[in-house]
């Protein structure tokens, strides 16, 4: 997944935005609110990581990590 921090192309616009892509040539087809062009300012490469939010289940890998010899 890609990170992408783009502005206007257009001098007298200042809109700007983060965007997330899965790949990177998607960032060729963005433009701006205005019309024109938008312009990568920065990019970023991360992979995304999904917590699992569930009490018991985080409980008992806690009690399992707890439990293995040193």
């Amino acid at each position: 997944m890609w990170s992408i921090d783009i502005v206007c192309s257009d001098p007298e616009c200042e809109w700007q935005a983060e965007v997330l892509l899965d790949e990177l040539e998607e960032a060729e087809l963005l433009v701006c609110e205005c019309g024109h062009c938008a312009v990568v300012r920065a990019v970023a490469r991360f992979d995304a990581v999904y917590l699992s939010v569930d009490g018991a289940t985080a409980g008992a890998r806690a009690l399992a990590l707890s439990a293995e010899p040193a």
